[in-house]
């Protein structure tokens, strides 16, 4: 499949990313500061957690980060997992970019980019591939990126890329995957994704390669220690301003309370469109009853 011209161009800035620039997009995702519970890790076909994954490098919040993830901004380092549990974090070879940009139909984009600092494969020789497992030790076979997005997540201290789907829904429109090789051709795939929005904005990805693996079937190793950068830019469908358009819900909670009240009457005799609900171009005591009428929940549509 042929990648529509805005996709191509943001893969193209994306893959013109080095460990010395700054990777911008667009600045419309400027205020999406944190991406969050991002990693690269090595799994065996079957991966049964807790066991069966080892962790190459992540990027986790943790007390005095001085690398966190910014949207549109400079690549940042991921840290050996042992280091992480151990309190006194290091980083590894590998680097992430994050981006996101507001697209001209409504449409979010965002972006999450691997690349090894000095140019030698995810994958080495030195790198061990036996995964402890429910089962046993086995030998990894899949590189995997596994990107989480902490927006409004509790368990993430700032927020992240916002705007990203519907709670409980898929969300993605298209997806393009690339990797690029030792000898720097660029492989890309497009496709849908193992992906779910969590809760409105939240959500996680993942996308698996082969190491030592032919990925387009051409005759040569396509696999994690045959490339040192990799990477996808998914599109989502912006989130409704309010999951209940039926009810009268002005903070988008799905409920109709005291804090719907309360903005309710701020904007009284205004002609304030989210809370004249019938659209006679003033809030008034229609609305009032209209809002006092729906009270509690509302079913969502």
């Amino acid at each position: 499949m042929l990648k529509s011209s805005l996709t191509a161009g943001l893969l193209s800035a994306a893959l013109a990313t080095t460990v010395s620039s700054t990777h911008s997009f667009a600045s419309a995702g400027d205020s999406d500061d944190y991406v969050g519970g991002t990693a690269v890790v090595l799994l065996t076909d079957s991966f049964s957690p807790p066991a069966g994954a080892n962790v190459l490098g992540a990027n986790l919040p943790f007390p005095g980060n001085p690398y966190v993830p910014i949207l549109n901004g400079d690549p940042v380092p991921l840290y050996d997992a042992t280091s992480l549990i151990a309190g006194s974090p290091a980083p590894t070879n590998v680097i992430m970019t994050g981006g996101k940009t507001v697209n001209s139909d409504g449409t979010i984009t965002v972006s999450c980019i691997m690349q090894t600092t000095d140019g030698q494969p995810f994958v080495t020789a030195a790198t061990p591939l036996t995964v402890q497992t429910l089962a046993g030790p086995q030998p990894a076979n899949r590189f995997v990126v596994d990107f989480g997005n902490g927006y409004a997540n509790a368990a993430f201290p700032v927020n992240g890329a916002n705007d990203c789907g519907d709670a409980g829904d898929l969300g993605i429109i298209s997806v393009d995957y690339f990797h690029t090789k030792l000898n720097g051709t660029e492989l890309y795939e497009t496709g849908d994704a193992p992906a779910a929005v969590l809760e409105d904005g939240g959500f996680t990805f993942a996308w698996g390669f082969l190491i030592n693996g032919d990925t387009n079937a051409d005759g040569s190793n396509d696999g994690a220690d045959n490339f040192n950068r990799c990477g996808f830019i998914a599109t989502f469908a912006p989130i409704e301003s309010n999951p209940c358009p039926d009810c009268p819900d002005l903070d988008g909670d799905c409920l109709v309370d005291g804090a719907d009240l309360a903005a309710f009457l701020a904007v009284w005799g205004s002609d304030d469109p989210d809370s004249d609900f019938d659209g006679n171009g003033i809030v008034d005591g229609q609305d009032l009853a209209t809002l006092l009428g729906s009270w509690g929940f509302c079913a969502t549509p």
